[in-house]
């Protein structure tokens, strides 16, 4: 449910703000709907030109935060799998659990993140118009990520920049605490925002002074390593080459040959493995073999058991060990 103190408060020309009409400087319009409605958790404008969105709770279908139509740079750090970010016809973005997505747009910018149905969904997005970045003396941000931003994903002649990395530990636990915002007064409220929006800027600026720039290793081999990431944390999915090369918006024929020479083997080869690792560790939970086979995305369960015992040289009853194989499954 949407939280916010100043949500139907007036524009500066004495209008009255839509349910959903999102701030002009920092943040587009999303359509009032019961799926909207279940994962915007707080929004708040937290300075003049400072903005921030948290979005918590399960969609039943995909929803879709399209750009913003203003010049602003962006923070998002992502708590959950399965969002894509893309602008315009650039690569796909695909920001795992525990990555922040940079980004710096221009007015003009064609960009969308779509956030699919029927999972949870949990990101904190904290944003900037340029103005106040330029208040802060942060101006240099933008310069810093054009520098390290990934070229596939990025449109430069559009005025688009945009990074995907491991957000550093502090920078989750920043995220975290704002979307559980401890203050109660709604002064006190605003004025913790505005430290830690700050806060954000200083951990951003500090992540892009360390950062090797993401164009360093190639754009091949960083879809590579982008890929295999999608697989350790969607190893139940249906994933092929082909899916991760249209999502990644490159030939399958390169996508391979850049996994094979970042990860030492085929992509179904690495699935497969991945797979049969974490089968391995629930099955030594207790877990019953039935529920962890399609838990790991195998739809056949003798199928499962021939490739766990190629694996391991035991099938997955003897792996859960004798106290449990009565209630194997």
């Amino acid at each position: 449910m949407l939280q916010s103190t100043t949500h139907d408060a007036p524009w500066r020309d004495g209008s009255r703000r839509r349910a959903h009409e999102w701030w002009r400087d920092t943040l587009p319009t999303v359509p009032v709907t019961r799926d909207w409605n279940a994962v915007i958790a707080c929004l708040e404008q937290v300075d003049h030109g400072v903005s921030l969105a948290v979005l918590d709770g399960t969609p039943r279908r995909a929803v879709h935060l399209p750009a913003p139509g203003a010049t602003v740079f962006g923070i998002q750090v992502w708590l959950t799998v399965g969002a894509e970010v893309q602008v315009d016809q650039a690569s796909v973005c695909l920001p795992l659990a525990g990555d922040v997505v940079l980004f710096s747009y221009a007015a003009e910018t064609a960009s969308r993140t779509r956030i699919p149905g029927g999972r949870p969904v949990s990101m904190v997005d904290i944003r900037f118009s340029e103005a106040a970045l330029a208040l802060r003396g942060a101006q240099a941000l933008c310069k810093m990520l054009q520098e390290h931003c990934a070229a596939s994903l990025s449109r430069p002649d559009k005025g688009a920049f945009v990074a995907c990395m491991p957000a550093p530990p502090a920078l989750i636990a920043l995220a975290r605490t704002m979307a559980a915002c401890p203050q109660n007064g709604s002064l006190a409220r605003r004025l913790w925002w505005q430290a830690r929006a700050l806060e954000a800027l200083s951990v951003t600026a500090e992540l892009l002074n360390s950062a090797a720039p993401q164009s360093v290793m190639g754009d091949a081999h960083q879809a590579a390593l982008r890929a295999e990431r999608v697989l350790l944390q969607r190893f139940g999915e249906d994933w092929t080459a082909a899916r991760l090369a249209r999502m990644l918006h490159m030939s399958e024929k390169r996508l391979q040959h850049a996994f094979r020479e970042i990860v030492g083997m085929t992509v179904s080869a690495r699935l497969r493995a991945i797979r049969l690792d974490v089968a391995a560790s629930m099955l030594a939970d207790g877990r019953r073999v039935t529920d962890v086979a399609a838990d790991v995305g195998y739809a056949s369960l003798s199928h499962f058991s021939q490739s766990f015992r190629a694996q391991f040289g035991r099938s997955p009853q003897q792996w859960r060990g004798p106290e449990q194989g009565a209630t194997a499954g």
